[in-house]
């Protein structure tokens, strides 16, 4: 089966069904990416997210529960890893990157990617395309295949610009971090990026990043919370001036808020660390401000954690009121573990408050409906 049949097989089978909202732009970019058909211009919101550029190199479960609940709810056959692999090793070289993202987008097959990735990895090196070498890495890194570092290596190398270099450079450590453990030779390529970021002007973005995942680095190899935590606050002091003292098109300085925002959600897990709730919830209360003023389709991840962190708290209703909006946000994107922990929230707080049936009927829908089409019944306005 080629992967742009079975895309309109469930195209066509599920136009009379309920489907999530984030189905039909997936559908849209899905369609176009592998054909060169979507502009390199044209923006995706958090409904059809790029995985292949996640800055975590995160095997990110998702889109293939969304896929495969899209199939079930119309009865059809999801697409084979035969298939799907077959469909990336017969797509030209000049449109294997737009074929990953599309694969990895629509079917969330992470092993199916790597295969391709891994028969066609002597043409992918030969093609000298960064972008295609790093989405080669990412995906790699995610299913722990041992070329990611080479991939990524090599994309430094071609890299058109500094921002670029340092994105792939970010990626080759946060592997190193995650995946294989070697935090000192992580911490050797971090360091020697702020070494070029000192040189360099208007890199704030970058430093915001480097400062964030050391933070990480040092967490995990000492588990030292202060120098985490100081450089958490680094991180946060670069994205505050580069937000305020640079001009950004509306979707960078979306996504410098949405940085934000994340190490926010980071400064706050420490705060919990050390048993500081209350300073833990107030951050979030006032990210969770800040994210819906400025990077609106962050809100839902913003408000996750807020109520998670009133659940902590034991400050329960907040915790159900919280969870519901987040709920609500999440289920918007199809952003599908996210949403299984809101509900995971909302129902530990239904129960803690002794309303048994509610928890009940939503730990039904967390077994039975991933994609958050069926709401809580409670009516619990915005926090």
């Amino acid at each position: 089966m080629q992967l742009g049949k079975a895309v309109e097989t469930l195209e066509s089978a599920i136009r009379f069904h309920h489907f999530s909202p984030a189905l039909p732009e997936r559908l849209h970019v899905v369609k176009r990416l592998p054909e060169g058909r979507l502009s390199p211009m044209s923006l995706r919101s958090l409904a059809a997210p790029i995985y292949i550029t996640d800055l975590g190199i995160r095997r990110i479960v998702d889109p293939k529960i969304f896929y495969q609940a899209h199939c079930k709810i119309c009865s059809i056959t999801p697409a084979t890893d035969t298939e799907i692999t077959a469909g990336l090793v017969s797509t030209p070289i000049n449109r294997l990157k737009e074929a990953l993202d599309a694969a990895i987008l629509f079917f969330g097959n992470y092993d199916a990617a790597s295969t391709a990735i891994t028969t066609r990895k002597n043409e992918i090196l030969e093609d000298h395309n960064p972008e295609l070498l790093s989405a080669a890495g990412t995906i790699s890194a995610a299913t722990s295949t041992q070329d990611s570092g080479l991939f990524f290596t090599k994309a430094v190398s071609l890299a058109a610009n500094y921002s670029d270099s340092y994105i792939y450079s970010h990626r080759l450590a946060a592997t190193l971090i995650k995946r294989q453990h070697r935090i000192n030779d992580a911490i050797k390529i971090l360091d020697a990026q702020f070494t070029i970021c000192n040189q360099r002007n208007n890199v704030e973005k970058e430093l915001a990043l480097l400062f964030n995942l050391k933070a990480l680095a040092v967490l995990m190899r000492d588990k030292n919370i202060i120098d985490a935590m100081e450089l958490v606050n680094s991180s946060l002091e670069m994205l505050e001036y580069a937000i305020n003292n640079q001009s950004y098109s509306d979707d960078s300085l979306s996504r410098l808020y949405r940085y934000r925002s994340q190490v926010h959600i980071n400064k706050a897990q420490l705060l919990l660390k050390i048993g500081k709730q209350q300073e833990a919830a107030t951050l979030l209360e006032n990210n969770l401000h800040y994210t819906a003023q400025h990077s609106h389709e962050y809100i839902g991840e913003a408000a996750a954690s807020l109520a998670l962190t009133y659940y902590l708290s034991k400050d329960y209703p907040s915790a159900s009121r919280t969870s519901i909006y987040a709920i609500i946000k999440l289920s918007e994107i199809g952003a599908i573990s996210a949403l299984a922990a809101s509900r995971r929230v909302f129902i530990a707080s239904q129960s803690k408050i002794g309303n048994i049936q509610e928890a009940t009927r939503t730990l039904h829908l967390l077994k039975t409906d991933p994609l958050g089409l069926t709401l809580p019944l409670l009516e619990i306005n915005r926090p």
